[in-house]
């Protein structure tokens, strides 16, 4: 009779936490945002399916980036850092998850001991163990939203690595765009300074003839001083980019100085094919991505400490052995016990609650961080494309421009040559044609830096040579290690919102 009364109350006990579990609700707000049907420079395309693994910087056609960015994807230490936070955050998930699940744990003890009797001896000793099962019953969902959280950080963390890399790729280029436009800036400032220097010469010459004056000859030797003064500031920029460059491949600047790259044609952009919609970097944005996963890891926050305002129910047992041993004589005890424990928080000032209402205020907070990121991230696509569409036009003007000196110049050397013309024609054509070479470099590096931020705005080349070495074991977890959401064909499909199942609204604004 008293077995049957344990178990009835072991029942009631039950019943009575199941329905308590009934009680719990965790709602996240839905992220929605209204985003328009397409950007101001660009059609309404959908983007290329495979823009995480394109490798953008290849249409810039130069085999020298192509082997620096292979290096620094791998040798990166940034990069590398985030790998290292990839791999923790598994592990997390794998911890999270262990706490729903059973535990046994063990302990044994041995003693000796030599007892005295008259002018004997006798040994004896004894031996005990014990092994103690607990297991916490997770029917408020406390241990399932911890491990739900912990995945959603591990996928924060894999966006993490995306978002790294392609700070990494903009960062790489765009140093090895400066290097160069350095490279090629002292080599028209050279340039210059020979044909000024020839000119100062004729000039001197002309002096000597009684064509010029003296006037005539200090202006063109101020000239030559002046193209000289220029080409310190332009040797800084060559060396402090080839150092940034050396920072980025994990090398120091000694390592680097013997692997600099050489002397190459500014590196022009390709095609701006597949920029797509703005609904695109919902998918390919990898720190938009980031947010959205933090945003259901916050979700699950706020569900476990919901659960802990609920009573916890475990179940849990011992078994304890003893053997004696004395004179020859042994003896066992053996003892167990198993049934449930119930912790319930009676009275907390209010603790309890206030983690609940923290853990909400933190997920609205990560909620308007996203929406954020969203609109920074079309700012930041917009701004590139209008960059790209405007230095394009700068570019060639520029080019025509430098022409039309190149043609002033040579009239008035030629002017001044057969003594119709003055010096000040000169210089100020060969002045104006070394200004219009710089800035059309200028034009060309400008270009090129916003065909870089175009590329990385829009996500592309975030997954290239994913090669994450704990992809084996993450797929035994049934976690996907590399997440790359996709939408369907017209891109007006709903995302479901990770946290709580909701459709993500993208609202298109016509």
């Amino acid at each position: 009779m008293r077995h049957t009364n344990r178990t009835v109350h072991y029942g009631l006990l039950l019943a009575l936490t199941a329905a308590l579990g009934g009680c719990k609700t965790t709602q996240a707000p839905p992220p929605e945002i209204a985003l328009p049907s397409a950007y101001t420079k660009s059609g309404k395309q959908m983007a290329d399916e495979d823009i995480v693994y394109k490798t953008w910087w290849s249409s810039f056609k130069d085999p020298q980036l192509d082997g620096l960015m292979k290096q620094g994807l791998q040798e990166n230490l940034t990069l590398r850092q985030a790998v290292a936070r990839l791999e923790a955050a598994h592990y997390g998930v794998i911890a999270a998850g262990a706490g729903g699940r059973p535990s046994v744990t063990t302990q044994g003890d041995l003693f000796g001991r030599i007892d005295k009797v008259g002018n004997s001896y006798r040994k004896g000793g004894r031996g005990s163990g014990n092994l103690e099962f607990s297991w916490d019953l997770d029917l408020f969902g406390q241990h399932r939203q911890a491990k739900e959280g912990a995945r959603q950080r591990y996928l924060a963390a894999a966006a993490n690595v995306r978002a790294v890399r392609l700070a990494f790729q903009a960062d790489l280029v765009s140093s090895y765009i400066d290097y160069q436009y350095f490279q090629r800036s002292l080599q028209i400032m050279r340039s210059n300074l020979d044909s000024y220097n020839q000119t100062f010469t004729l000039t001197s010459d002309m002096r000597d003839e009684g064509i010029a004056t003296n006037l005539d000859v200090a202006q063109a030797k101020a000239l030559v001083d002046s193209a000289r003064a220029e080409l310190p500031a332009m040797e800084k920029g060559l060396q402090q980019a080839a150092n940034h460059i050396a920072t980025l491949l994990g090398l120091s600047a000694t390592e680097f100085s013997s692997r600099k790259p050489k002397s190459r044609r500014q590196p022009q952009p390709g095609s701006l094919k597949g920029i797509g919609v703005p609904a695109d970097l919902l998918r390919y944005r990898p720190d938009i991505r980031r947010e959205e996963f933090l945003l259901a890891s916050a979700a699950s926050e706020v569900g476990v400490a919901e659960a802990q305002l609920y009573p916890a129910l475990s179940l849990i047992g011992t078994i304890d052995v003893a053997r004696l041993i004395s004179a020859g004589a042994t003896a066992s005890v053996a003892t167990w016990s198993f049934g449930p424990s119930i912790i319930a928080t009676i009275l907390d000032g209010g603790r309890l609650r206030a983690n609940v209402d923290i853990a909400k205020a933190d997920s609205r907070a990560q909620y308007l961080a996203w929406r954020q990121t969203v609109l920074t991230a079309v700012e930041e696509v917009e701004n590139a494309l209008i960059s790209v569409n405007r230095d394009e036009q700068e570019m060639k003007a520029y080019r025509q421009m430098a022409a039309s000196y190149e043609e002033t110049r040579a009239l008035a050397l030629e002017s001044f040559k057969g003594g119709t013309g003055i010096i000040l024609d000169v210089l100020a054509a060969e002045r104006s044609l070394g200004q219009a070479r710089l800035a059309l470099a200028e034009s060309q590096r400008n270009l090129a830096k916003g065909y870089v931020s175009l590329q990385v705005a829009i996500g592309a080349g975030s997954a290239v040579t994913e090669r994450l070495p704990i992809n084996d074991s993450l797929k035994q977890q049934k976690i996907r290690p590399v997440p790359v959401p996709v939408l369907s064909g017209s891109g007006s499909a709903p995302v479901t919102h990770k946290a709580t199942g909701a459709p993500l609204r993208l609202n298109r604004a016509s």
